[in-house]
C-alpha cells in the first residue's frame, strides 16, 4: 500500500500552484457551472493593480518583470512542460476501471531537457488512488517497446509508490535522464488495487495505450504482457523538464481541433505538435515548452457529455492551463462546439454571440489575473459539418469579428482566414479538410501551425 504523500514537492493542488488568483478549483464547483472569475459584472477585466492583488503581489510583480524583459536569456535551466493534456472526468460509460493492471502510455515531448518529472492526476477521483510503480523509458522503433537500458524508476518523495488524494495531482521526483524534443517516451503506471478506477483521463490520445495482464509490468521492454490496447491516456497529466533553452511554457487550449482529431494517429501531426517543431527549429532552440490541452467536444461555457464528464473551458482553465510550470503564454482556439450545439451559459439555447464573447472574456481575465499572456484564434469555417446552421454561422462571424477587433486578447491569430476555401469562405479549404468539413487533415494542421508568428514567443 502506497503511503499518503504530503510533501510540498510532490503534492499539487491548483491553489498551491497559483496562490490565490481565484477560488480553489474543485470538481463540484465545475459541475455546477458557477465560476467566480476575475471579470467584472460589466464584462471587463479588473485593472492590473486589482489583478496583482488577486494573484499575489510578489507573484504578479515577478511575472510583470519577465514581461518587461522579453529578450533576457535564462541564466540557468528553466522548468517547463514538455508534454501535457486536458483532463476529463469519468462518466457512466466513459473512463475505465483496472484490476491489478499496468497501463503503458506514449508521451510525445515538445522540448528537450533533463531531469524530467512525471505528473499524475486523481483530479476527478472520488477516493484516493494508489499507484504501485511508475517507469519512464524511451520508446524504440517498435511501438510500445522500450529501448533496452533506458528504463528509469520514477519516485515520489523517495518512494516508488504513492497514494494520490481525491481531487489532487502528484508530481514525481526528478528522474535521472535526458529528454530530446519530438521524442516518444513510455510512461508505465501500475495500479495494484482491484478495482482501481482511473477517474481522470483523456479520451482521444491519438496514440496507442497498452494494458497489461495481471501484475506489475512497468519494466517490461516489450508488449508481450500487454494484450489489450486503447486510445486514451489514464491518470497521466504531464511531464516537465529542466530546459537549457526554453524560458516558459506555452499552452494551446481548445476543442477537438486542438486535440488533433482528423490527423494521422500515432504520427503527432496535431497543430500544436507542428508548432513545437517550428519553435525547436528556430535559432537558439525552442523558447517554450508546449502543452496541448485540447479536448474533443469541449465547450467554453458548459460541460458536455454524459454526466458532464467533459468540463467546460471556463471551469478547467485553471488546472489544465495555468497550473503548468512557468506558463507564460496561451493560444486559445475554441467555441465551435458551443455554436454547433447551440447551448448558452444556462445550459439551454439559443446561444448568442455575446454569450460566447463573455465566456472568452472570462478566460482572458483568468489568464491576466495570473500574469499570463493569451492569444486568441479565430474560429475555423464549418459549412458542411453535421451541426452547421446559418444561425451558427452568423454567431461564428460575429465572434470572429470580436476576436479580431475588440482588443480583449493580447494577440490574435486568424486561423479562419488561413484555413477557409478561396472559392467558399464559409467552408474549409478542401486541401485541408479531413473529410468531415470540421476538422483539418495533416496538411491543414501544418498550415495552422505555420500561421503562428513565432516572434510572439521570444524568451
Amino acid at each position: 500500500m502506497g503511503r499518503q504523500v504530503r510533501s510540498r514537492l510532490a503534492l499539487l493542488t491548483v491553489a498551491g500552484v497559483l496562490a490565490t488568483a481565484a477560488p480553489a478549483w474543485s470538481p463540484a464547483a465545475a459541475a455546477t457551472q458557477k465560476w467566480n472569475s476575475p471579470a467584472r459584472v460589466d464584462g471587463s477585466c479588473p485593472p492590473a493593480e486589482d489583478a496583482a492583488d488577486a494573484a499575489g503581489p510578489a507573484d504578479f510583480r515577478r511575472r510583470a518583470h519577465h514581461a518587461a524583459h522579453p529578450h533576457r536569456k535564462p541564466t540557468r535551466p528553466t522548468r517547463v512542460a514538455t508534454f501535457g493534456n486536458g483532463l476529463m472526468a469519468r462518466g457512466r460509460t466513459e473512463g475505465a476501471t483496472f484490476h491489478d493492471r499496468t497501463i503503458r502510455m506514449v508521451a510525445h515531448t515538445s522540448v528537450s531537457g533533463a531531469l524530467p518529472r512525471v505528473r499524475l492526476s486523481n483530479l476527478y477521483g472520488g477516493s484516493p488512488l494508489t499507484v504501485g510503480a511508475v517507469d519512464l523509458a524511451r520508446q524504440s522503433a517498435t511501438a510500445g517497446t522500450a529501448v533496452d537500458g533506458t528504463h528509469r524508476t520514477v519516485t515520489f518523495d523517495g518512494s516508488s509508490t504513492v497514494t494520490i488524494p481525491a481531487g489532487q495531482d502528484v508530481l514525481s521526483d526528478p528522474v535521472p535522464m535526458d529528454v530530446d524534443a519530438d521524442q516518444d517516451l513510455l510512461v508505465s503506471v501500475y495500479l495494484p488495487e482491484s478495482p482501481a478506477g482511473a477517474d481522470t483521463w483523456h479520451q482521444r490520445a491519438l496514440d496507442t495505450t497498452w494494458i497489461s495482464t495481471t501484475g506489475n509490468h512497468v519494466t517490461d521492454d516489450g508488449t508481450g504482457n500487454y494484450p489489450a490496447t486503447s486510445r486514451q491516456w489514464f491518470v497521466l497529466a504531464g511531464l516537465d523538464v529542466a530546459s537549457p533553452t526554453a524560458t516558459g511554457t506555452l499552452v494551446a487550449v481548445g476543442d477537438s481541433i486542438t486535440d488533433g482529431v482528423g490527423s494521422t494517429p500515432g504520427a503527432n501531426r496535431r497543430w500544436p505538435d507542428d508548432l513545437a517543431r517550428r519553435l525547436g527549429a528556430s535559432d537558439g532552440g525552442a523558447t517554450r515548452g508546449l502543452v496541448d490541452a485540447g479536448i474533443g467536444s469541449n465547450r467554453i461555457l458548459t460541460d458536455a457529455g454524459t454526466d458532464g464528464f467533459n468540463k467546460s473551458l471556463i471551469s478547467r482553465f485553471r488546472h489544465d492551463v495555468l497550473s503548468r510550470p512557468h506558463v507564460k503564454d496561451v493560444i486559445l482556439l475554441e467555441g465551435i462546439n458551443d455554436i454547433g450545439d447551440n447551448i448558452g451559459p444556462d445550459g439551454t439555447g439559443p446561444l448568442t454571440a455575446t454569450d460566447l464573447e463573455n465566456g472568452l472574456l472570462d478566460v482572458i481575465c483568468q489568464a491576466h489575473a495570473a500574469g499570463v499572456r493569451i492569444t486568441g484564434g479565430t474560429i475555423l469555417p464549418f459549412q458542411g459539418a453535421k451541426y452547421y446552421t446559418t444561425y451558427g454561422e452568423q454567431i461564428r462571424e460575429a465572434v470572429n469579428r470580436w476576436i479580431l477587433t475588440s482588443g480583449a486578447f493580447d494577440g490574435v491569430i486568424d486561423f479562419d482566414q488561413a484555413m477557409r476555401s478561396s472559392d467558399n469562405t464559409l467552408a474549409l479549404d478542401p486541401a485541408y479538410d479531413s473529410g468531415d468539413h470540421l476538422h483539418p487533415n495533416d496538411a491543414g494542421y501544418q498550415a495552422m501551425a505555420d500561421t503562428v508568428d513565432l516572434g510572439a514567443f521570444l524568451p
